[in-house]
């Protein structure tokens, strides 16, 4: 490059990434306030009011369930070597070669 050249700044990039986050997040914003305001619509049919909630507790009567824990018995297994059982050949003869010409003739 010249030196007498002068650099000129990338005006258009900053500005397109700066208006890029801004829309981001706006975007953003909207899709979480759209969800949570379905969400509570959704939620806030099901529930019934908080006197029916304190009419329907102080009419019925406190139940404690007990169960049974049963107890749990851990057994150990010991495991004992048994060595691999290896044909032992009945002769030496027979371990070292056969005493036949094995050469086609």
């Amino acid at each position: 490059m010249r030196p007498s050249k002068e650099v000129k700044k990338n005006r258009g990039f900053k500005t397109a990434f700066r208006v890029g986050i801004i829309l981001i997040l706006f975007l953003s914003l909207l899709i979480s306030w759209i969800a949570v305001s379905v969400i509570r619509e959704i939620d806030g049919g099901k529930k019934p009011a908080k006197v029916n909630e304190e009419e329907i507790v102080s009419s019925s009567p406190d139940t404690i369930y007990v169960e049974r824990i049963k107890e749990k018995v851990i057994k150990d297994t010991v495991y004992k070597y048994i060595p691999p059982v290896v044909s032992k050949p009945k002769t030496p003869e027979d371990a070292v070669a056969p005493k036949r010409d094995t050469l086609s003739k």
